[in-house]
């Protein structure tokens, strides 16, 4: 145990029939098989605070590290509405400037109409936030092209408490990882950069599907595809028995990759074994001092039998 340590956490309810019949339903939304006429899109919203550099950070060096000052200028918020279509291998990320029920009214035309304009209805998963309603076609557009939008939507809330369970709050946090964690000075360049994750996170999906297609199952579920910017296919295992299966796959592979248009001049293995944290040392059993155990053992003795009893005497059984 660490008592000093506090983590927030979103705790569900206990025997809650409201979350229980949601949470089936989302569930059962993401066991259902891929429909092209109905494709399950994730939709969830964070925001990005933009921060202006007051002096110019240095560059890294040879021993040196990339450095930038403590001072900051902040420099506005801007608000993200992230949209995960897991079984197309897509997402896109929408910045706004606010977060109102109009913001989310024509990002959801847009989805409709921009983003899947061929589908018959969307299977829309979204969190509980009071902007995510049907009543928010009806406040941003006339009563005739709301119902037009929501006729195509077929919207589904997780349970309260139970956001979690939206695919889109995962791409959300990886979104935050690997691309939201720097400094960013304005919206014209958080959009430059949440396009460019875009494109690199949509493209190594595509890949990893492509690399599930054309690799056994057994080997495929332990690939990872290290880096495939450059012209050179980078793919990473766990292991140099897995690595040495893998280099022997790698010319069959290579073929099947450029006839799907990859252009790639080549493909690399390597490993990396990750640490294995050292065993934790038992701590050694703290001395107690029989005058503070007098009165524990007075009251084992006059407790009736019990539960408490019994886990007093075998806590005296230890310390004695």
């Amino acid at each position: 145990m660490k008592p000093w340590l506090v983590v927030q956490w979103c705790i569900p309810p206990e025997a809650n029939a409201e979350f229980a019949c949601k949470m089936e339903d989302v569930l059962d939304l993401y066991a259902a098989p891929r429909d092209a006429d109905h494709p399950l899109v994730c939709m969830d919203e964070t925001s990005k605070q933009q921060i202006k550099e007051v002096r110019a950070p240095r560059a890294c060096e040879p021993g040196q590290p990339y450095r930038y000052d403590a001072e900051y200028q902040r420099n506005g918020v801007s608000n993200l509405f992230m949209f995960v279509a897991p079984l197309e291998r897509w997402r896109h990320v929408k910045v706004t400037d606010r977060r109102t029920m109009v913001d989310w009214a024509v990002a959801m035309r847009e989805l409709v109409d921009v983003h899947f304009p061929h589908a018959k209805t969307l299977t829309v998963v979204m969190d509980n936030l009071n902007t995510h309603s049907a009543s928010s076609l009806y406040e941003a557009f006339p009563p005739a092209e709301a119902k037009r939008i929501l006729d195509r939507l077929d919207i589904h809330h997780t349970p309260k408490h139970g956001s979690w369970l939206n695919m889109a709050e995962t791409e959300l946090s990886i979104l935050g990882r690997q691309c939201l964690s720097q400094r960013i000075p304005d919206q014209e360049a958080l959009r430059r950069e949440v396009a460019a994750w875009e494109t690199r996170r949509s493209q190594e999906a595509r890949l990893t599907e492509a690399l599930r297609r054309h690799l056994p199952r057994s080997l495929a579920d332990r690939v990872r595809v290290a880096n495939e910017q450059s012209s050179e296919l980078q793919l990473e295992v766990g292991a140099g028995a897995i690595a040495a299966v893998l280099r022997q796959q790698t010319p069959t592979l290579l073929d099947a990759l450029r006839r799907e248009d990859w252009e790639f001049s080549a493909i690399t293995v390597r490993v990396q074994v990750r640490p294995t944290p050292p065993p934790k040392k038992k701590s050694p059993p703290h001395q107690v001092d029989s005058s503070a155990l007098r009165p524990l053992a007075g009251l084992a003795r006059a407790l009736p039998p019990g539960p408490l009893k019994r886990s007093l005497d075998r806590l005296l059984r230890r310390m004695g």
